[in-house]
């Protein structure tokens, strides 16, 4: 098994470009290894990637979000069984967030029109 992948590997693996992922290592709370003055990235941190990737493309929850998620997830972690369950209530969490969002702009837009 590898231990360690560049970023070349890492963004061919993932499906996005060397340098969206150059920006996201800025956010996301990765352990990053440097050798001969390329980054690395390790198993745990490409798991990270990937599960960034999935939650901003699936529930469509911009980088700084999922990366503050991310990083609550690494400095505490919850007993391995109640993990799934914690993530499936933060995902229904931000879901209603954005529907609330949405629904806060249809009544000001329609204030609007009203005055």
């Amino acid at each position: 098994m590898k231990l360690y992948f560049t970023r070349r590997e890492v963004a061919r693996i993932v499906g996005v470009s060397p340098d969206t992922l150059k920006t996201w290592e800025r956010y996301l709370p990765l352990k990053l290894r440097t050798r001969g003055g390329r980054k690395l990235y390790t198993r745990r941190d490409l798991d990270l990637v990937l599960q960034a990737r999935r939650i901003m493309t699936e529930q469509q929850v911009p980088l700084r979000e999922v990366a503050a998620y991310l990083a609550s997830q690494t400095t505490k972690q919850a007993p391995e069984p109640f993990r799934e369950e914690i993530h499936e209530g933060l995902v229904e969490l931000l879901q209603r967030i954005r529907h609330l969002r949405e629904r806060i702009q249809q009544v000001l837009e329609k204030g609007e029109h009203s005055e």
